[in-house]
């Protein structure tokens, strides 16, 4: 192979994966990912790798080369929204394929929309996508349930052509995990025996790890020695991906060879209440605290010589790369990487190209960012959203310039976590009252209908209920809502320097910044607008075949129903279309006002017992 030849480039997405959630980006972390590790070893690690806080806009801009709120798509996708990517951003499989001639596929999880077949991986420039269009599906029905009493929604699992009408709904019997990666696999396999002469862009986007926590038996069963069940069923989870990683890494060098790039990361911080963890950093997943947005990232050269990275200066240390990186910037990297020039790319991005930082990126791990002669960013847009924007009335400004870091605003988990070592309860650095609650009913609901029954009220046990109590004293004004840090010198930001003079100068230049993307940041989408699915469940679904799945081909063809376009691709305005007018904003009131029927009043008292073990190992 010669480098004139543009790489294949395969971008693996891990999901709820945070900072202490992988072995190489934290020696202290308790799960073993050797597969994983043993590519950040001989590629480059990225220590600053920024996403945004939740998994929808982190993935629009890993798509679009944007920030999220240059998107539209600035908070999660909720159940039967009509709300997607916009049709006038060119997506990265789409800029591959017209300027680089790559051929595309994805497998895995998109949460980029479905309303429309345009809105689909295959309508955004995918060739072939088998996987699920949403999120929260339980890995071995792919189901997803609102309550835990109730029949699920829907089932999500979807094999497709980019061909209007080629497609195969289907029970997929196989674990969510192990199926993304096989197909991952059967990709690579059918590129080298039909194409072997064309670059590939293969996007794996694993359910992994997050919840229903779910893992395979033989991978818990490697997670015997941590004690929080949460986190060790976690720790499962995370296993899954790292085996897959390991059988994607053979396939590659198998069948499409050494002129490959591999791209590893997660789409944003670990989430405590679901096994996640980022010590030594703030907090997780749905904050902007370094916790959050902060993730694992590598990226690896398969050829022998490291031709596009580079080679190692020092045999023995790890190459790694401390300054600044964003989701956003992928687009344009592997843009470059596949010879398109820069002015052959859209107008209006946020990303940089990083392959020539890349280059200059091959130093141990010893050595200073400062020998590095090209950093392209300094600054990063981190969350950004208004009342109106988000599910919970709540503003919240992110952004870091240089060294430091803003945070603006209602934040609804401030806690530290930390590993529950020897005991079996979250180890959070403010425990209260409402905390132990809360894992207890979390528990006992667990255990009386299932993990993946369960796992949407335990959302909103924890980020409703739960978090919304913790911003009590922000929102009375008793605890500050401006937060400024210096990075550096306390990455776990712990000092506040908002109110010292001081840093005045520091704040008000960043928010300059932010007031410009305030004033020319794209109209947001509105995301939260749903269907009501009670009513309309016929025309967003369609049967599929059930008969390959032991459990759900003895279930009635009624609840063998799939989520599915359905609203026509001429539609150019879906918030208009016709069952839209009864639509409503999304919210988890039916799923609050289930909880408090009586049907809870046995799961009550399973929580008692719950709550009596933890204070018995409390004491």
């Amino acid at each position: 192979m010669t480098e004139s030849r543009p790489p294949h480039i395969v971008f693996v997405l891990a999901d709820d994966v945070g900072w202490n959630d992988l072995r190489y980006n934290n020696e202290l972390s308790p799960i073993p990912t050797v597969n994983i590790d043993a590519l950040a070893g001989d590629g480059i690690q990225l220590k600053q790798h920024y996403m945004h806080s939740l998994c929808t806009p982190s993935r629009a801009s890993l798509m679009t080369g944007r920030y999220h709120i240059n998107t539209g798509l600035t908070y999660v996708l909720a159940p039967a929204t009509p709300a997607g990517l916009p049709d006038d951003i060119p997506t990265l499989p789409q800029i591959l394929r017209e300027k680089a001639h790559y051929r595309t596929a994805m497998v895995g999880k998109w949460h980029l929309g479905h309303a429309q077949h345009k809105q689909t991986p295959v309508g955004k420039g995918f060739e072939s996508f088998t996987g699920i269009y949403m999120w929260d599906t339980d890995s071995w029905t792919k189901q997803m349930h609102q309550v835990p009493w109730e029949e699920a929604m829907m089932i999500d699992w979807v094999k497709e052509t980019e061909q209007e009408g080629d497609y195969l709904h289907f029970a997929e019997p196989r674990h969510a995990t192990e199926a993304i990666t096989q197909e991952a696999e059967d990709v690579l396999r059918r590129h080298a025996a039909t194409h072997p002469d064309e670059p590939l862009f293969l996007y794996v986007a694993y359910t992994a790890a997050h919840s229903p926590l779910q893992p395979l038996p033989r991978h818990e069963q490697q997670c015997t020695h941590i004690s929080h069940l949460w986190r060790r069923q976690f720790c499962g989870m995370v296993l899954g991906v790292d085996e897959g990683v390991g059988n994607l890494t053979r396939t590659i060098r198998e069948t499409i060879g050494d002129n490959t790039l591999l791209v590893l990361t997660s789409d944003n911080g670990g989430s405590p209440w679901f096994g996640g963890n980022n010590m030594p950093l703030r907090s997780g997943k749905h904050t902007p605290y370094e916790g959050g947005v902060r993730v694992p990232g590598l990226v690896f050269d398969f050829t022998a010589d490291k031709r596009r990275l580079g080679p190692r200066v020092s045999l023995g240390e790890p190459r790694v790369f401390n300054g600044l990186m964003h989701v956003s910037d992928w687009l344009p990297t592997l843009a470059s990487y596949a010879g398109i020039d820069a002015a052959e790319l859209p107008s209006g991005l946020d990303g940089f190209d990083f392959s020539r930082t890349f280059r200059d990126a091959s130093m141990p791990a010893s050595m200073s960012t400062a020998t590095v002669s090209y950093e392209p960013r300094r600054e990063v847009l981190l969350e950004m959203y208004s009342t109106q924007q988000f599910v919970f009335s709540e503003g919240l400004n992110a952004y870091r310039l240089g060294d430091f870091k803003l945070i603006e605003g209602i934040v609804r988990d401030e806690n530290y976590y930390y590993e529950a070592v020897g005991r079996d309860w979250l180890n959070v650095s403010s425990p209260s009252a409402m905390s132990l609650v809360t894992e207890g009913v979390n528990r006992a609901f667990d255990a009386l209908f299932g993990n993946e029954r369960n796992d949407l009220c335990r959302i909103v046990f924890t980020h409703q209920l739960l978090q919304g109590s913790l911003t009590g004293p922000q929102h009375a004004g008793t605890a500050p809502t401006v937060r400024l840090y210096h990075i550096p010198s306390d990455p776990a930001e712990s000092r506040n320097l908002a109110a010292l003079p001081e840093y005045a100068d520091v704040l008000a230049e960043i928010r300059q910044r932010v007031q410009h993307y305030q004033r020319h940041r794209r109209p947001p989408l509105d995301a939260h607008l749903i269907v009501p699915l009670d009513r309309w469940q016929a025309e967003l679904q369609q049967p599929g075949d059930c008969s390959m799945h032991p459990v759900l081909r003895q279930r009635p063809a009624s609840q063998c129903r799939f989520t599915h376009p359905w609203i026509p691709d001429n539609v150019t305005d879906v918030f208009s279309y016709t069952p839209l007018v009864h639509a409503t904003k999304y919210s988890t009131d039916k799923i609050v006002s289930s909880l408090l029927s009586t049907k809870v009043i046995v799961t009550l008292l399973l929580v008692v017992l719950c709550l009596r073990r933890i204070l018995a190992s409390l004491w």
